[in-house]
């Protein structure tokens, strides 16, 4: 049976929030290799809602200092430490990830960028620019090109 690093959320005692512990994970004998990861952004890599917190005063918090921001975004530098290796051992395995999200790619990127993850995602699927575009249809679409890929 092999195994990945994987993590389950727990609710964090006190709070209303929920809290990430990274943990192993049995793949039941599945080749990493063949293993798609798709993980949303906002409240899943990110910590916080990044397209709500830019939409409410967080632009100029932003523009002023980029560095906090993002700390902030992503939880704090302890857990973006955790997502670098999260996502690098999922990378070491051969699994292919994916960012799934109906936020911005002019947004998302900069942001994965500014705490070194960007390179770990082989494909992002958001809208542009806008809200018209539909993210899932255009991973259906993916999904259908990389198993055609993997044959």
């Amino acid at each position: 049976m092999g195994s990945a690093l994987g993590g389950t959320h727990a609710s964090n005692p006190g709070t209303n929030r929920f809290q990430w512990r990274a943990e192993e994970a049995h793949t039941g004998g599945a080749a990493a290799d063949s293993t798609l990861v798709v993980l949303d952004f906002d409240c899943t890599i990110a910590a916080t809602h990044m397209y709500a917190l830019l939409r409410s005063g967080g632009q100029e918090w932003l523009e002023r200092d980029p560095d906090n921001f993002y700390e902030r975004v992503f939880g704090g530098s302890q857990r973006v430490i955790e997502l670098q290796t999260f996502l690098t051992n999922l990378r070491s395995s051969g699994a292919t990830l994916y960012v799934l999200s109906n936020g911005f790619e002019a947004e998302i990127k900069p942001a994965l960028k500014s705490v070194q993850l960007l390179e770990a995602f082989e494909r992002w699927r958001c809208p542009p620019n806008d809200n018209k575009a539909r993210p899932l249809r255009c991973l259906t679409l993916s999904l259908a090109r990389w198993q055609g890929r993997r044959r």
